[in-house]
């Protein structure tokens, strides 16, 4: 009996706190028609060098439309989608910390694979890895984009220190 208590006391003390942080997280999507609402002569502004947002980008969004602020500056969408080799399909982007959960898009963990860094760009392929990536310190903390191309394996990229 106090074996049952203690899991169902486990499970409920992870279970609140996976929901707190998904509620403190604020999902943005990046869609045609949030740019149609921008002002022509306007881009939106991606601040990434704040944590608590999490914006999933639509695939057919026209880049240009959009800047975006990282730690080592302001660029263009469409610069970032491609260093991120993330071009012309859906993607979130977002903080480690933020796309940390199952719900926004970082990958289960996928076994023993392991990061890679190149002198732009590191993969990583599950959570493990991803997290010690991220814990490793070579990445920015604010640039992370991970895949939601349904059918194509789960992974994440983060802009490396070194390309910068």
């Amino acid at each position: 009996m106090k074996k049952i208590i203690f899991a169902v006391a486990l499970f409920s003390l992870f279970g609140c706190t996976t929901a707190q942080q998904k509620e403190s997280i604020k999902e943005v999507d990046l869609t045609t028609k949030t740019l149609a609402s921008q002002p022509p002569d306007k881009p939106l502004l991606i601040d990434l060098t704040v944590s608590g947002k999490v914006y999933n980008v639509a695939g057919d969004i026209d880049y240009s439309r959009v800047r975006v602020v990282l730690p080592p500056g302001e660029m263009a969408m469409s610069d970032l989608a491609r260093k991120l080799g993330m071009t012309r399909k859906p993607f979130v982007l977002g903080s480690f910390g933020d796309l940390g959960g199952p719900y926004f898009g970082l990958p289960p963990d996928a076994g023993t694979s392991s990061a890679t860094c190149g002198d732009l760009l590191c993969e990583c392929q599950g959570y493990a890895d991803c997290n010690n990536l991220d814990r490793a310190g070579v990445c920015f903390k604010t640039s992370w984009g991970c895949n939601k191309v349904p059918g194509l394996p789960k992974g994440c990229v983060c802009l490396n220190k070194k390309g910068f």
